[in-house]
């Protein structure tokens, strides 16, 4: 009777043993490839501007720093004052209008798995008043056209983003325009996109 009760606990050991050996063989190449539970984040990384943007930030805020800790050698005029527009000016309109910003496109991306054509764009003054046009042209002559609000950054604005369904887009080329204004400035961007 002993016996057998040893060959039993040696057994429940061996068992355990190997549950053990094989668990943790499957956390090791579970974290070595990215599998579950190890695997990658799903936020993308940071984009080029947004790591700029953030730069930006940090620098202005050692800079805030410098000038609130008594430094005598910085003098108030050689400092942008708080809260000012660091993108570039704008250009004044030669007829009297409103003066023009770049606009600048920076993504026209189709994803066919989620059938949407993605339009993303920056534009060189910080407002979040701006309204967005979306016009676009196929080489057909059938057009599609959207708005969107724009979002202020550290630097520079966009637009909140164009995520157009490709059931509303006929294949092949189109011309993107996007016009952005607001109270104050105006401007445009165009680009193509083939579907």
């Amino acid at each position: 009777m002993r016996i057998h009760k040893k060959r039993n606990h040696k057994k429940i050991i061996l068992v355990f043993v190997i549950l053990f050996l094989l668990l943790t063989g499957y956390a090791l190449t579970a974290y070595g490839f990215k599998f579950w539970p190890f695997t990658k984040n799903q936020f993308t990384e940071a984009t080029e501007e947004q790591k700029t943007a953030g730069n930006n930030i940090k620098e202005k805020s050692l800079e805030n720093t410098t000038e609130g800790s008594g430094d005598k050698k910085s003098s108030p005029q050689s400092k942008a004052p708080r809260g000012s527009d660091p993108s570039p000016a704008p250009t004044p309109s030669p007829n009297g209008g409103k003066p023009t910003v770049v606009v600048s496109i920076t993504a026209a991306t189709v994803d066919k798995s989620a059938a949407t054509l993605y339009v993303r764009s920056l534009i060189q003054t910080i407002s979040s008043n701006g309204t967005c046009t979306l016009s676009m042209r196929h080489s057909s002559g059938r057009t599609y056209s959207n708005s969107a609000g724009s979002q202020a950054g550290p630097s520079t604005s966009s637009c909140k983003g164009f995520n157009i369904p490709l059931s509303q887009l006929t294949p092949g080329k189109w011309t993107i325009t996007i016009h952005y204004e607001d109270a104050t400035v105006t401007g445009s961007a165009e680009g193509e996109v083939v579907i």
